[in-house]
């Protein structure tokens, strides 16, 4: 019978290393079989998010760091199949960040996402926690409470095994696991194998037919099409680096804006 973890983190600012609070919630056999919050000292004494939970640095300021918290919470994680949580890329990035402030190896379990989840098996929108709590008739306390929260994601995730979600998703992975092992004629470098039909590798050289000579006299005339091409190849790979610069930089701002916005709606969905 499998067990499973939701996890819900409060945070003292936009820093994703200053946990202040977070809520556990133990899944298994169709039922909550335990809950627990613990109150954390952030790094800082500032609040930005007190509006949101109600939590002040007088709250806290006794409450024993992520580090002295550690091998509690770990032992929640320890053993379990997953762990959950509602919009699952903002309480894995918290719970990563602290770790990696305080040099802890994270946990390698999987995290899922109840988000995403009531999305593909309700079709319900929008995805808020409140709403979706709403919408399957699951009691919430009080939004923005960790343990409250940890405990309603729990019982999203209950109400999609009820349902056969686990069973179909452990199915299709069986299924992809069968096969990857399946095994992939291959008959070697140079060859086409089945499929491949007329294709050559990429990673097959080009190699440019030898202009013929005699009597020590090269053969006078246009270029071959083989020449050609591998005069352009040429071209293109003294120009590649230059290309892949510019491709870098502009990769490399795109993430910074997609980081902002993904910051930005991470706050504002929860």
């Amino acid at each position: 019978m499998q067990t499973f973890v939701a996890i819900d983190f409060e945070t003292a600012t936009f820093r994703r290393d200053s946990a202040c609070a977070v809520g556990v919630a133990a899944g298994c056999g169709g039922r909550v079989v335990h809950s627990c919050t613990y109150l954390i000292r952030p790094p800082g004494r500032r609040f930005t998010f007190t509006g949101v939970h109600g939590l002040r640095w007088e709250h806290v300021r006794d409450a024993p760091t992520f580090p002295e918290l550690w091998p509690v919470l770990r032992g929640w994680i320890d053993g379990a199949t997953f762990v959950a949580a509602h919009n699952a890329a903002f309480d894995r990035s918290v719970l990563h960040a602290c770790c990696a402030r305080y040099r802890l190896r994270p946990p390698r379990a999987p995290f899922i996402c109840t988000v995403q989840l009531a999305r593909s098996q309700w079709e319900i929108r929008p995805t808020k926690l409140p709403d979706v709590c709403r919408q399957l008739s699951i009691p919430l306390r009080r939004h923005h409470d960790a343990r409250a929260d940890a405990e309603a994601c729990a019982r999203i995730v209950l109400a999609a095994e009820a349902e056969g979600w686990w069973r179909r998703g452990s199915d299709r992975a069986e299924r992809r696991r069968r096969s990857d092992e399946r095994p992939v004629d291959d008959p070697g470098p140079g060859i086409l194998g089945p499929g491949r039909i007329g294709r050559r590798r990429r990673s097959d050289p080009v190699e440019a037919p030898k202009a013929p000579t005699g009597m020590g006299q090269s053969v006078k005339g246009p270029p071959s099409r083989a020449l050609q091409v591998c005069e352009v190849r040429r071209f293109g790979e003294r120009r590649r680096p230059r290309l892949l610069s510019v491709l870098a930089t502009v990769v490399k701002a795109a993430a910074r804006l997609v980081g902002r916005c993904l910051r930005s709606a991470a706050m504002s969905s929860r």
